[in-house]
């Protein structure tokens, strides 16, 4: 009954004898004010949201005098709820379409290119999981593992976000890579700027193209330092570039390519560096690389790939 009431003093102007009747409606049951003034609260809040979201300025509409009588709210009208939810639907035909969340992944030595609703773009390298979720009121994908590279259409009214561990990276419209490996979070900005803040952090840091923001999960501290975005994303290009990595760390991430992991059980041999490009494929191949390269020696045990100390070169 209060939604009915709601319709017919707002939708138009009164007939005859409906604030009589109104008022002994109100009247006759608290609940009923309480009924009603939820269902103006409803209205009004309702407005604002589509306002906000479809670039609309929210003018509430003055009450008549005589409304006074009845709640201290000004009562936003029907038509004026019915133009805000025609406008909204004209700017932003999707913007009542429900969230739904879509998991896409890759397998080892896997890459794959995924294009969303909104046209904007998500390369995925090898053995990498996201969840893509989109509605009209939202744009957002979280990095489960691995690495991505996002082309990111602008979109001023809808910011598009990743989840990447306990941090988040807050972009309108700009490519990006982020990597979530091993506890280790990178963010390479290739255009535009991205912002990105750790959980409970008062302040996010703006980076701008050619910044590589890298930080290790459940940690606070980060580093942010300049580098070719063409680096992070080579991988594109079936290439790994390692900048003063030591072996276990090259090891590690050779290993997201493959179903056998590379392992260093020498801590020494683990700490040795390396810098170079390594092009990916199939796994002893690639490997045997580092082997030309560094005092070590590959190789299999069983399930696993091992880098070992071998003559210097």
């Amino acid at each position: 009954m209060a939604v009915a009431w709601h319709a017919r003093l707002e939708g138009g102007p009164a007939a005859d004898g409906d604030w009589e009747s109104f008022t002994a409606w109100l009247e006759a049951d608290p609940l009923n004010r309480d009924a009603f003034d939820a269902v103006d609260a409803a209205a009004v809040d309702t407005a604002k949201i589509l306002a906000r979201h479809s670039n609309l300025a929210f003018t509430p509409m003055a009450p008549p005098p005589a409304m006074l009588r009845f709640s201290s709210r000004a009562f936003l009208g029907m038509a004026g709820i019915a133009a805000f939810v025609l406008a909204a639907v004209i700017a932003r035909p999707d913007f009542f379409m429900p969230q739904e969340r879509e998991v896409i992944s890759t397998a080892a030595g896997e890459r794959r290119e995924i294009s969303l609703a909104d046209g904007s773009k998500v390369h995925l390298n090898t053995n990498t999981q996201v969840a893509v979720t989109m509605s009209g009121r939202a744009r957002g994908v979280t990095l489960e593992r691995g690495e991505a590279l996002f082309d990111v259409v602008r979109d001023a009214a809808r910011p598009f976000d990743v989840t990447v561990g306990d941090r988040n990276v807050r972009v309108v419209g700009t490519a990006f890579n982020v990597l979530r490996h091993d506890g280790r979070i990178t963010v390479t900005v290739e255009r535009g700027e991205v912002d990105v803040g750790a959980d409970g952090a008062r302040d996010n840091v703006r980076l701008s193209a050619g910044d590589q923001y890298a930080a290790r999960e459940g940690t606070r501290t980060y580093q942010v330092a300049k580098i070719d975005p063409a680096i992070a994303s080579a991988w594109r290009d079936g290439r790994a570039v390692f900048t003063n990595a030591t072996l276990s760390e090259v090891a590690s991430d050779l290993s997201r390519y493959y179903g056998r992991p590379i392992v260093v059980r020498d801590p020494q041999v683990a700490a040795t560096r390396f810098s170079g490009i390594l092009k990916i494929e199939d796994q002893l191949t690639t490997v045997r690389r580092l082997e030309a390269l560094l005092p070590i020696v590959v190789t299999e045990n069983g399930d696993e790939v091992r880098l070992e100390r071998g003559t210097s070169k």
